[in-house]
């Protein structure tokens, strides 16, 4: 083990690496203390297939030397101290690699299963490592273009994020359709106006100056507001509808909608739901238990 990480540490990164990190520093500390989402990194997965290839290949060599030993031992090897002594630490080497092996596939997979990159969060990425005066290379000292594509491209299949985003339909609705008209119609003109009244230029918004703080909360509004009406519509059409056909197509197209309702929320506001159904078939329950009381006192 100890020879891996020295070997580790023979390849430090060169004077270009270290001027690369120096100019994209400010970015980094950004995106890493506020920016998970935009913290955009490489898998590296053919790497990772290559060590594990030489890793099975040095397991299976030392293994097979191991069981030929023990197979092909006899009497008086098994009592002669040097011979266990060189056994045992074959035996151990063995157990070092198997262990090597079982962290290396425990790490692999979890890379293989991290977040994807959102597009957006790609764009804004891409778009602070190219700012003016940052070069061509990225903080890993390569090719920004070559690495992580161009501002627009399709996120790299090879690229993951610190921590992902689940593309729910109100999320997507929000950032690719409501953003750029809220941008281009109310807060583009209006920033504008501003910078024109206090003699300041900058460059137009763009949509992606949403921040990601920012968007959870909309979209989280957006799902508890739909979710509320959702439930509350419902039980307000149903209590409206008073022939026992019109219920019947009523509830049915709204049990139509309910899977597509679950799957549309996100995680932080499906817990909300359960509560808020819930709340709600309390006080359905509630007021048809009234009700019916109220009729068979009239009777």
């Amino acid at each position: 083990m100890g020879e891996h990480t020295h070997s580790a540490f023979n390849n430090l990164p060169s004077e270009d690496g270290l001027l690369c990190l120096h100019t994209h520093l400010p970015f980094l500390e950004v995106i890493g203390n506020n920016r998970p989402s935009v913290d955009v990194r490489l898998r590296c997965m053919d790497f990772r297939a290559l060590r594990a290839q030489d890793l099975d290949g040095q397991i299976v060599r030392v293994g097979n030397g191991v069981k030929q030993k023990i197979a092909g031992m006899s009497e008086s090897q098994a009592k002669d101290e040097t011979f266990q002594n060189e056994l045992e630490k074959e035996k151990w080497q063995l157990y070092g690699l198997l262990d090597l092996q079982s962290r290396y596939l425990e790490q692999d997979s979890k890379m293989a299963d991290a977040p994807k990159v959102d597009q957006n969060s790609m764009d804004e990425f891409r778009k602070g490592l190219q700012k003016p005066g940052k070069g061509i290379l990225a903080p890993n000292g390569l090719s920004i273009i070559g690495c992580y594509g161009d501002i627009g491209d399709p996120v790299p299949n090879g690229c993951t994020a610190l921590r992902g985003y689940d593309d729910n339909f109100f999320r997507h609705l929000i950032l690719y359709y409501l953003a750029p008209l809220f941008n281009q119609f109310v807060y583009g003109p209006c920033r504008r106006r501003l910078h024109t009244i206090l003699q300041r230029y900058g460059p137009a918004p763009s949509h992606s100056e949403l921040s990601e703080q920012t968007l959870e909360k909309v979209v989280i509004v957006a799902e508890g507001v739909v979710a509320a009406l959702y439930v509350a519509g419902s039980v307000m059409i149903l209590y409206n509808v008073s022939a026992t056909k019109g219920q019947l197509i009523v509830g049915t197209v709204l049990g139509l909608c309910f899977p597509f309702l679950m799957t549309s929320l996100s995680p932080a506001i499906m817990s909300w739901f359960v509560v808020l159904a819930a709340f709600w078939a309390v006080l359905v329950a509630f007021v048809v238990a009234k009700s019916y009381s109220s009729s068979q006192i009239c009777v």
